[in-house]
């Protein structure tokens, strides 16, 4: 017998060839497989396998196929092997699917998640389930501990303190009169026993205030005093909405380190308080407090009710507490002399009423009735700001522009405190757009007929908007500037004319505050019939402040001939 083998070659072609040299006994019977080694040791590789078929010798290889019932495929075949994958691996389709965080034929490649050293700031990386996990270094935050921990978004300083925000810690900057990590400790001024002669200390922030017995005054009660005669002292203070409440709280002020210098008791000084703006309230009469400490707090504790300015009224109080201030004695069996100090801009609303009552008063005869030495005063310095805008409603109303420059002129024919000294009204005059064009400075002193003729002189720009926020930026930077002629001690107006313009933008509110926390009063005139009064009153400092001119023959004006002049009171004589 022969053994017939066929190879397989290459996509299973075959060629059937008839060995020799190994004997058969059993016609058509296959022999064992013979097997080649897999290809892989894993992932899934191949592998192949003959096998020789036992034949009769004298058939040819076709007819032996045929004679056995045999086929050409049974010679050989190919299979898979080493199926294995690693690292909970499965294999399938002839691949292995690997778990996320591992790669390769066998899974056997694992990914290295921290090989690019993701952990930033010193941030220590750990190696995940296909990801990595950072550890940050104390500071910092963040999945690659990129962000810096802000200590100071919780705001830890408390009291004014200012947070700069560090590196795992932040650093309070105090304001003056705090201590502690987060400003949270008052320092006692008053540690150090500041206060002499049996005074006693008020811890206040930053500073302290003695309150000195009987016979001493000065800041530390360090000056006694002589003893004078029995004296009632009535303060009129003005608490209307011309004052403003910080000018009330000057008077205040005033009153305090006034009644420091006296003794106050039932033989000595004693103070009544009547402020008045709409009505006139005794906050205290004559015998309410008998010595400094009480009367010092009372004081602090009155409060500012503004109101119209009725002078009158609070008049009429004071003569009634005169009154009673002389139908008794002192314990001492002295009759007290009676003072009335008013404390006023002058700015009464009932003017002929206001001086009816101090006529009466004056007929009481009190000791005394002044202002506080006070002298009639025009130091003030005003702008005059003319609106290049012409609003086209208003355009044919009053002569559009011209009526804009009208109304400026009749203003300076008006002052009749005009002039170069340093008691007199001093005039920058302007004009503005998007932009401020000067024309006037206040050093410049011209005359009444000068600023006339260069207001007439003023050109309109046609296709111009009002910017007002332009406007109150120019008195803010450059307005009252002392290099422009501007006086430290002047009082500060800024006149506005206008025919009414566009709507206010977001930089206008930032920049009038500014303007009015300068001290400066911004007085708008609105020139035409279709004035938006609304519009006007945003504008000005206060509603007393708006001016509707409608025609050149409207006196409305007229209200502001004594706005620039004023009575100047010393408030500060006594230290």
């Amino acid at each position: 017998m022969n053994m017939l083998v066929l190879v397989g070659l290459f996509f299973c072609v075959f060629i059937a060839i008839v060995l020799s040299g190994h004997p058969c006994s059993n016609r058509c019977e296959w022999l064992p497989w013979e097997e080649t080694s897999c290809s892989v040791t894993c992932g899934g590789g191949t592998s192949f396998r003959t096998r020789e078929l036992c034949c009769p010798s004298e058939l040819k290889v076709d007819d032996c196929i045929k004679y056995c019932s045999k086929s050409f495929s049974g010679f050989s075949d190919f299979g898979t092997c080493n199926e294995l994958c690693y690292n909970g691996g499965s294999y399938f389709s002839g691949t292995c699917q690997c778990l996320p965080e591992y790669d390769g034929r066998c899974c056997l490649k694992q990914f290295d998640e921290c090989g690019s050293n993701p952990c930033l700031n010193g941030g220590a990386c750990r190696q995940g389930s296909n990801r990595f996990d950072c550890t940050c270094l104390p500071g910092y935050i963040g999945t690659r501990c990129e962000q810096e921990t802000n200590e100071c978004l919780s705001s830890p300083c408390v009291n004014g303190g200012i947070c700069t925000d560090l590196v795992n810690e932040y650093i309070c900057s105090c304001v003056p009169g705090y201590v502690g990590v987060n400003c949270e400790i008052d320092y006692n001024e008053c540690a150090s026993n500041p206060c002499q002669n049996g005074g006693t200390c008020e811890d206040r922030v930053n500073f302290f205030r003695c309150i000195c017995p009987s016979g001493f005054y000065e800041d530390l009660c360090e000056i006694g005093i002589c003893h004078p005669q029995p004296a009632d002292m009535i303060f009129l203070l003005d608490s209307s909405v011309s004052q403003t409440e910080l000018n009330f709280m000057k008077q205040l002020e005033y009153v305090s380190n006034f009644t420091d210098h006296v003794l106050i008791g039932p033989n000595d000084t004693q103070i009544s308080v009547i402020t008045f703006s709409s009505e006139a309230i005794i906050e205290f009469d004559l015998t309410t407090h008998n010595n400094n400490i009480s009367l010092n707090k009372a004081i602090q504790n009155i409060k500012f009710n503004p109101g119209i300015t009725r002078t009158d009224k609070a008049l009429q109080k004071a003569k009634e507490v005169a009154v009673s201030s002389r139908q008794r004695r002192r314990p001492n069996g002295k009759l007290a002399r009676v003072f009335v100090f008013v404390i006023t801009d002058g700015m009464s609303t009932y003017r002929e009423k206001t001086k009816q009552e101090a006529i009466n008063l004056k007929k009481f005869s009190p000791e005394g009735i002044a202002a506080i030495e006070c002298t009639r005063s025009a130091l003030s310095d005003v702008i005059l700001m003319i609106d290049e805008y012409v609003n086209t409603s208003n355009a044919e109303t009053f002569n559009g522009f011209s009526g804009l420059l009208d109304s400026a002129s009749k203003l300076i024919q008006l002052m009749d405190t005009l002039g170069s000294e340093d008691n007199d009204t001093h005039i920058s005059l302007t004009s503005f757009s998007n932009t401020v064009r000067t024309y006037v400075n206040f050093s410049d002193h011209l005359s009444r007929g000068e600023l006339l003729l260069t207001i007439s002189k003023i050109p309109h720009t046609e296709d111009v908007i009002s910017n007002i926020s332009a406007a109150l930026h120019y008195i803010n930077i450059d307005g009252f500037q002392m290099a422009y002629g501007g006086r430290l001690g002047a009082r500060k107006f800024v006149v506005i004319l206008t025919n009414g313009g566009y709507s206010l933008d977001a930089v206008f509110d930032l920049e009038r505050k500014k303007v009015l926390e300068k001290g400066v009063k911004i007085i708008v005139v609105g020139v035409g019939s279709n004035i938006d009064v609304d519009y006007l009153q945003n504008i000005a400092s206060s509603p007393y402040h708006v001016i509707v001119q409608t025609h050149e023959f409207n006196n409305n004006l007229d209200v502001l001939k004594g706005e620039f002049v004023y009575d100047a009171c010393d408030l500060d004589f006594i230290n």
